[in-house]
């Protein structure tokens, strides 16, 4: 089985080849604008990245992992899915890659949802949920 690690929102990450570490930088956990229209995005580059390993029975699976990021009023202003495959490999890191974030809703608080798909369900559980705040303050 699959189990879900963790997931940080971040401006850009980068991966050591020699070592195959993982660096994430500038983690983003809050947005300050200085204006903002409906329809506004806020241009990134902006980087999710989870960490997707198998579980304690280390079993090899593959399935789809999505993401959705929700305005304040809960509205799905984005979406974009991966396949997890750790047939091969114990761990796997997914790094959905984002030029900008719609933010229609106005100030408040935004989320990523991590998902994972339930074949034999047939629905979406959501393993995470990553919090980002916009703030909108005119400047002085």
């Amino acid at each position: 089985m699959i189990e879900h690690d963790w997931s940080v929102l971040c401006a850009r990450s980068s991966v050591d080849r020699a070592t195959n570490t993982i660096s994430l930088f500038d983690v983003v956990e809050q947005i300050l604008m200085y204006s903002w229209r409906s329809g506004d995005a806020f241009v990134g580059p902006f980087e999710l990245v989870s960490l997707w390993s198998r579980g304690s029975e280390n079993l090899p699976d593959r399935r789809q992992a999505r993401i959705s990021f929700r305005g304040p009023s809960g509205s799905l202003l984005l979406q974009e899915q991966q396949e997890i495959d750790l047939r091969e490999f114990r761990r796997m890191r997914a790094r959905y890659r984002l030029a900008a974030l719609p933010i229609r809703d106005g100030p408040g608080i935004y989320y990523f949802a991590v998902e994972l798909e339930d074949v034999r369900r047939e629905r979406w559980d959501e393993v995470a949920k990553i919090p980002l705040e916009i703030i909108v303050r005119p400047q002085a």
